[in-house]
């Protein structure tokens, strides 16, 4: 499965003028980046068009949209990003601001990512907080100069602006972006495509990328259904569906997703559940390597770089991580000096302390709260340490 970004047209070139509309069509690629982007503008100046004499629009209905994976988080965590089949570096910006006499100053990279900086009038949870129309409200408790990386809220606008960017940069006219459903009689002009999926998978569990995950998510539940899906829902039950036909030992009512990615505190699965869950991926071949291989190693790859370095765990633990407030997981496998692979899931979490952080609290408890949770995720990864190493030991 290839996820691809397009360029269409209507109408003609003639004289090195594109007489017609162009279109951007996001076909769900998550790792469009701006080079990608300059590409696509470099493709249209080799076909020798220096104008567009029409609209220019952007199309991102191949996949719904969603303003941000968990409504019940922050808006202003780069990790709960906006979802569009038209998404582009990870559909993150950087804010920077300057707070003077009680007047805020800011510019973004990319410098059209959002539209209003403003002074919060009270205290407030979050540091910075989403007004809707790309207007920001600050928290009067920031520093006063600084810098942050945030959420675009609207990405396949953005998306279409940096091409407008890089075509105007090239010579190229271009009208500002609009929005507007691709016909499906429009003529290709250039394309270009994603990497294939597997490397895309190898790439998201070693780094673990919640927009790359909810993209992964949509454009399958497509793919199985024939059609479009219209919720997260409708492409979690698809998919979901498709598991339980391969996999029929599990129980499948008592698993409860909430996205693709997990970042819910009510997505719930059971060690025994994710044990059948990695059996399964072990028994099959993907692009003639072993599903383990996908995976992070410890001590040299992904997020267990930095994990397992003992001579005694690096370079035998490949396993996926999950971590949220009061919340960690590891999952994947282990090789015994003997040469046997094992499957293991470790979860650990505190219920009550998490359900606190997903409730309605002051200021000063939210920020208690956050603040116990990194010396507690430092006692989880030192427990899952601590149990692979007698694992990998005695067994």
């Amino acid at each position: 499965m290839l996820l691809w970004t397009e360029l269409r047209y209507t109408g003609s070139v003639d004289n090195n003028i594109l007489n017609g509309a162009l279109y951007l069509v996001g076909g769900g690629d998550p790792l469009l980046s701006i080079a990608n982007l300059f590409s696509l503008a470099e493709d249209l100046k080799n076909k020798g068009v220096t104008k567009i004499n029409g609209n220019f629009y952007y199309d991102d209905s191949k996949l719904i949209r969603l303003e941000k994976i968990n409504y019940l988080q922050a808006d202003e965590f780069p990790y709960n990003s906006s979802v569009s089949a038209l998404s582009v570096e990870f559909n993150r910006f950087n804010m920077f601001w300057k707070t003077k006499d009680g007047e805020t100053t800011s510019y973004a990279v990319p410098n059209f990512a959002y539209d209003k900086l403003t002074l919060a009038e009270q205290q407030q949870n979050d540091d910075f907080i989403y007004q809707g129309s790309d207007i920001w409200i600050v928290s009067d408790q920031l520093k006063k100069r600084g810098r942050k990386t945030l959420p675009i809220k609207n990405p396949a606008l953005l998306t279409a602006q940096l091409f407008k960017f890089y075509a105007n940069l090239l010579g190229i006219e271009v009208a500002q972006p609009k929005y507007k459903i691709a016909p499906t009689t429009l003529k290709l002009l250039a394309t270009h495509q994603s990497p294939e999926l597997a490397q895309i998978v190898r790439l998201n569990m070693n780094y673990s990328n919640n927009l790359v995950s909810e993209l992964l998510l949509l454009s399958t539940a497509n793919k199985l259904a024939g059609r479009p899906v219209d919720s997260i829902a409708a492409a979690i039950a698809i998919v979901k569906n498709w598991y339980k036909q391969h996999i029929p030992s599990i129980n499948w009512s008592k698993i409860n997703w909430q996205n693709g990615s997990g970042l819910s505190a009510k997505t719930t699965i059971t060690p025994e559940q994710m044990l059948h869950i990695l059996r399964f991926a072990d028994s099959k071949q993907y692009n003639d390597h072993g599903f383990f291989t996908y995976l992070p190693a410890s001590g040299i790859r992904g997020t267990l770089k930095k994990r397992f370095t003992r001579p005694e765990l690096a370079l035998r633990i490949w396993a996926k991580t999950g971590t949220m407030y009061f919340v960690n997981s590891l999952s994947g496998y282990m090789f015994t000096d003997d040469g046997k692979k094992y499957l293991f899931v470790i979860f650990i979490n505190d219920k009550h302390k998490r359900r606190l952080i997903d409730s309605e609290l002051t200021v000063d408890r939210y920020n208690s709260l956050t603040g116990q949770a990194g010396a507690w995720g430092g006692r989880a990864l030192n427990l899952q340490q601590d149990i692979l190493y007698k694992w990998i030991n005695n067994y």
